[in-house]
């Protein structure tokens, strides 16, 4: 999918708070990374949302 041609791509913006907050219910912890799922993509795109809207 091309996000530059694909319309639908803007359809996923409306989807990306939800992501965020079931993201948050995966182990965040580094230390775990070995032995579980582990992820901290929705705090990092919520901290570069934030620090645009403070520009």
């Amino acid at each position: 999918m091309n996000p530059k041609t694909n319309v639908r791509v803007g359809n996923l913006v409306d989807c990306l708070d939800v992501a965020i907050k079931q993201e948050v219910q995966l182990n965040q912890s580094i230390a775990a990374c070995l032995t579980a799922l582990t992820s901290n993509v929705g705090a990092t795109i919520d901290s570069i949302r934030n620090d645009c809207l403070q520009l």
